[in-house]
């Protein structure tokens, strides 16, 4: 193989991964909505999460994600998630809605409702479908318009969860009950 053939085999992968990036999201050069960055902390039984006045988000001492004050989410190497647009849309990586962050609350896309709110005491309340609450831990250090802030994080960290999550699910084929 002669040094021209081998430099392209070499660059083949590089051109490739680069191809399938993911576009930033929109406004990701200028940002979007406002953000203020203030310590905070997020309590949830044995775990913490910790909002750093740098934007850096550590769950349990380690980083995961960042935010900025233009309202850009990140992941810890730099990589973008979302921004979170002034009219409270957060859109991620090739125009992915993300669903509606407002200043107590969040909706996932296309939801009617939204699925946790953070209460005047910084108490982290979810919803399940049929509109059941349950408490998810407390966060301290969010009020005024920090707790934007803190929404956009209590969001990203459920949406993080939520994905992981494992599908499953009882079909029917011809016959048997299916798992999938």
């Amino acid at each position: 193989m002669g040094p021209s053939r081998f430099a392209r085999w070499l660059l083949a992968p590089a051109v490739l991964a680069t191809a399938c990036a993911a576009k930033p999201p929109p406004n990701w050069q200028t940002g979007g909505a406002h953000l203020d960055l203030a310590p905070a902390r997020w309590t949830r039984g044995d775990s913490t999460i910790e909002l750093r006045p740098d934007g850096k988000v550590l769950v349990d001492n380690d980083a995961v994600l960042g935010v900025d004050a233009a309202g850009r989410v990140f992941e810890s190497d730099g990589d973008p998630v979302a921004v979170l647009q002034p009219d409270g849309n957060l859109v991620g990586t090739d125009n992915h809605g993300m669903g509606l962050v407002g200043p107590i609350s969040a909706s996932l896309p296309g939801a009617p409702h939204a699925w946790f709110t953070i209460g005047p005491r910084g108490e982290v309340i979810r919803y399940d479908d049929e509109g059941d609450r349950s408490q998810d831990g407390v966060w301290q250090g969010c009020s005024g318009a920090n707790l934007r802030t803190c929404s956009l994080v209590t969001h990203v960290i459920f949406m993080r969860e939520y994905r992981r999550r494992p599908r499953v699910g009882i079909g029917f084929g011809i016959g048997i009950g299916v798992m999938h």
